[in-house]
């Protein structure tokens, strides 16, 4: 795979993909795992590398897009590129770890807190009771019993009153 630091972009499908020497570079060429890196949509300016990004609650469905991260949001890992608002950009995950497919409970949107649910499937965190906090979503589900991307961590116990 090639990280996404190269010199001029290319449109396909209203997306705006980074191109080096006629190679369309993206961290992530199919649907599945990732390895430590994925691309997705900038929906502000990165101006500088090695930010912060998290998820953009303002953008629902697929390709996801991340923003800066602001104090007390949620990081899902450091944009490696400068690009502008609408450029795919490669973010390296925190932790680094592989992403992994999951079973959704719920309809789940990219950017949810997930937590073990019924039948060894994940939902997103409710705020309430005691829960086993799992991962991130990275990918969304539509309904329940969908399969999507997650970056995982070790199971944390969380009890809520």
């Amino acid at each position: 795979m090639i990280n996404c630091n190269c010199a001029e972009d290319r449109r396909i499908e209203g997306t705006v993909l980074m191109e080096t020497n006629g190679i369309i570079a993206v961290a992530n060429c199919a649907d599945g795992t990732h390895d430590g890196n994925c691309t997705f949509i900038a929906s502000q300016n990165l101006n500088v590398r090695n930010l912060l990004v998290s998820f953009d609650e303002t953008s629902v469905g697929s390709p996801a897009r991340v923003r800066p991260c602001s104090a007390g949001g949620l990081p899902i890992g450091v944009a490696t590129d400068e690009v502008e608002a609408g450029q795919a950009v490669n973010v390296h995950f925190l932790g680094g770890g592989e992403t992994v497919s999951m079973v959704a409970a719920e309809p789940i949107d990219p950017g949810a807190v997930l937590v073990a649910s019924d039948g060894g499937k994940v939902e997103e965190f409710a705020d309430e009771g005691e829960v086993h906090l799992v991962g991130i979503a990275i990918g969304s589900a539509i309904s329940a019993g969908d399969r999507f991307e997650v970056l995982p961590h070790v199971s944390v116990p969380l009890s809520m009153e």
